[in-house]
């Protein structure tokens, strides 16, 4: 069948259904992206988060850490020594608890491989 044989509703017809199929293909290819961003975003959300507050945490105590360190040196007070004393063990807890949870996060990722991360 040629081209110039085919009547006009006939060639219209099919330039629609083109038009009507690429439109069908762009949007497929446009949901499987937006499920790819959400995967990511999840990703970004519940593991990469967790370990930014982790390490923040870490620091806030190790500034804490330093100025209570930095008060032992200044102050003569025995009682008072002893309270900075009991500050400073409570946050080398808490900061081992912060440490505890980056070294699973590591270790996670090193089972996982070097493409869990998403950055190949």
């Amino acid at each position: 069948m040629n081209k110039a044989d085919m009547r006009v509703a006939t060639r219209l017809s099919l330039g629609f259904g083109l038009v009507l199929l690429l439109m069908v293909l762009l949007v497929a290819a446009g949901l499987f992206r937006f499920d790819q961003v959400g995967t990511i975003s999840s990703r970004i959300v519940d593991q990469d988060w967790a370990k930014v507050e982790a390490v923040n945490t870490i620091n806030s105590i190790t500034r804490a850490n330093a100025r209570n360190t930095l008060e032992l040196f200044i102050t003569a007070d025995a009682a008072q020594a002893a309270k900075i004393y009991q500050r400073i063990d409570a946050m080398l807890m808490s900061r081992a608890g912060c440490w505890y949870a980056c070294q699973l996060w590591l270790e996670i990722g090193r089972r996982c491989g070097p493409a869990a991360d998403g950055f190949d």
